[in-house]
């Protein structure tokens, strides 16, 4: 006798892991902080528990990126948490160098030979480590971005800078 179970399953990461989050390799043209920065900002606006964005909090730099017609689709809909509560955390190569060093007590740079990587390239990529049920970040990610699920990574070069910078994660 065979058993068929039907799970309902929102993402990949919880098959797997039985996750609420989603880990996305997020590449720019943009320094990492800028990009960072940019992230975080639309984020905090997006989950706002009343749905409306305060524009005074960003930064003249953020409010020229991020134009009126995201501001107001973030004011629009306001998003919920999973149980990972509603988190997400943001890393850049600066984060993955201070835990490298932190961690090894050696700076990063031999490493980064070895494989093959530069500063200038890793400066352009984050870590978003992210609820899914935040999914009006996640599609902001999608739409602005070059984004890539850490889960299905199948190209080396891209698996190596999000191993370089995935040290970040040993911050402590």
């Amino acid at each position: 006798m065979r058993l068929l179970v039907n799970i309902n399953v929102k993402s990949i990461s919880n098959a797997i892991t039985n996750s609420s989050s989603e880990v996305f390799l997020v590449k720019s043209k943009r320094p990492a902080e800028e990009i960072k920065e940019l992230i975080l900002a639309y984020s905090e606006m997006a989950y706002n528990a009343d749905g409306i964005i305060d524009t005074h909090l960003l930064s003249p730099k953020i409010k020229r990126i991020v134009d009126e017609d995201k501001m107001e689709l973030s004011n629009a809909e306001n998003e919920r948490c999973s149980g990972m509560g509603g988190d997400i955390e943001v890393y850049d190569f600066s984060d993955a160098c201070r835990a490298y060093k932190e961690f090894y007590h050696t700076d990063i740079s031999e490493e980064l030979k070895e494989r093959g990587l530069t500063e200038d390239e890793l400066n352009h990529y984050v870590l978003v480590d992210i609820d899914w049920e935040r999914n009006k970040t996640i599609e902001f990610l999608f739409s602005n971005f070059e984004c890539f699920n850490c889960e299905i990574i199948d190209d080396d070069k891209l698996y190596l800078i999000y191993e370089t910078i995935s040290y970040a994660y040993y911050i402590e």
